[in-house]
């Protein structure tokens, strides 16, 4: 039988909460306690314990906050990388990522994607504001690039523009009316990444466009002029 004023002491109440977490009543015994409290009063008491509880619950919300805005910033950031890297990323874990990453029927599915997204409006106007403020400048190439492209630009070569934007790829040298992109090539950028670049262009032609690419040298002049209007310099 239950003492009236009885209080269980510290050291019951834990043992009482480890034995009961993860339980749940039945629904007959769920049916009898909402008939048995039901038009019940709460005493102050029960009522300023609610009360605490969701001043406490609202403190654990703000802190909650302030940690994720803690998490943002670059040392936590470095600290929980490192965290990971000994705990989650394992050696094994990370060669069945790979394996993953590295199949066709994955980057087909992630390249499907964001070809979807970059339709969007909002989407393509959205990152190219990113872009504008990270590292990339929009309408600026490299200097070899810029040069060819001013050449080309004096022989009267029309419809041409740098680092233009489709299918989600800036294009070094494009011409969009007819679907035509010189991408100019440097030794030292394009040596490592052959697989990339053909990727790239499998899906650039997909969507139309003629792709070629050239040595980043002013001796391709003539190449590229012959490529935008057909006919020889």
């Amino acid at each position: 039988m239950f003492q009236k004023g009885f209080k269980h002491s510290e050291r019951s109440k834990r043992k009482i909460s480890k034995s009961l977490t993860g339980k749940k009543h039945s629904l007959a015994r769920r049916k009898h306690l909402s008939k048995v409290l039901t038009g019940r009063k709460l005493s102050k008491e029960h009522i300023e314990n609610v009360k605490l509880g969701m001043k406490n619950s609202k403190k654990w919300k703000s802190n909650l906050i302030k940690m994720a805005r803690l998490a943002r910033t670059p040392k936590r950031r470095r600290a929980q990388s490192e965290i990971a890297k000994r705990t989650i990323c394992t050696p094994e874990v990370k060669a069945k990522l790979r394996k993953v990453h590295k199949s066709k029927a994955f980057r087909k599915k992630q390249s499907d994607i964001m070809l979807e997204k970059w339709k969007e409006k909002q989407y393509s106007e959205k990152m190219l504001k990113r872009l504008k403020k990270t590292h990339i400048r929009l309408g600026e190439g490299s200097g070899i690039q810029l040069s060819l492209f001013r050449a080309l630009c004096r022989l009267g070569v029309s419809g041409i523009k740098l680092e233009f934007l489709a299918g989600g790829k800036f294009l070094d040298i494009a011409n969009p009316k007819k679907k035509l992109d010189a991408e100019i090539d440097g030794k030292h950028w394009h040596k490592h990444r052959k697989r990339k670049d053909r990727r790239r262009d499998k899906k650039l032609r997909k969507l139309g466009w003629i792709v070629e690419r050239f040595d980043a040298s002013k001796r391709s002049l003539p190449k590229l002029y012959k490529f935008f209007t057909g006919k020889e310099l």
